[in-house]
């Protein structure tokens, strides 16, 4: 109960107050680590190149002109049409999969364009192709483009 003449003082609630404040720090700090670029895109610091990033992948846009090392990979791929969606169960992506009876398909190119009754075809499909990277692609910051 009140007393006359008492000063009443207005209850602070220093535990939400601190709790916003770290709340609102961490976000200060993670807008300006990671530069926000546009909905699903940011630019993170990679080996000391800024590096532009799509829903959590590094986007590579300069595809004909690099300072990185290229290795092209056109040429003969294997492919095959996964309608039954078995691909992953059968692990066709194991490297000693037998592919000898896949689509040797020309690269760059559109499967879908390769045989009339894939023109349609709507669902999953595997390409797969061999290869051995060279030495000098050891201990860096490598990137895979298709497309």
């Amino acid at each position: 109960m009140e007393k006359r003449g008492e000063v009443i003082k207005p209850k602070t609630h220093w535990g939400l107050f601190a709790v916003l404040l770290i709340v609102l720090v961490v976000i200060v700090f993670f807008s300006t680590t990671n530069e926000q670029v546009e909905d699903g895109l940011d630019i993170r610091d990679v080996e000391g190149i800024p590096v532009l990033w799509e829903h959590g992948m590094p986007y590579f846009t300069r595809f004909l002109t690099t300072d990185h090392l290229r290795l092209d990979l056109s040429g003969v791929w294997k492919f095959r049409l996964d309608p039954e969606d078995c691909g992953v169960e059968e692990r066709w992506f194991d490297p000693d999969f037998d592919d000898t009876d896949w689509f040797d398909h020309p690269i760059p190119g559109s499967w879908n364009v390769q045989r009339p009754e894939w023109m349609d075809y709507v669902g999953s499909g595997w390409y797969r192709i061999r290869f051995i990277a060279p030495q000098s692609f050891s201990s860096r910051f490598n990137r895979l483009v298709l497309g």
